[in-house]
């Protein structure tokens, strides 16, 4: 019953999630352009392994993956 609820709110919370998760990886494109050359390499890693992550699950959620 509890799983249950929770997979309910989850389901309920989704297209806000996928939403947002889109706008990340938006944000985080124009973020690593405008940084190249300006931050240090780890960071720019760090954000192309979260665009790496966030696509993936956008991907998974859209049913291509």
């Amino acid at each position: 019953e509890e799983e249950q609820l929770a997979n309910a709110h989850l389901v309920a919370a989704a297209p806000d999630l996928l939403d947002e998760a889109r706008k990340q990886v938006a944000w985080l494109r124009h973020l690593r352009e405008e940084a190249v050359g300006s931050m240090r390499v780890s960071l720019i890693t760090g954000i192309d392994q979260s665009i790496k992550y966030l696509s993936a699950v956008i991907a998974k959620a859209e049913g291509r993956s």
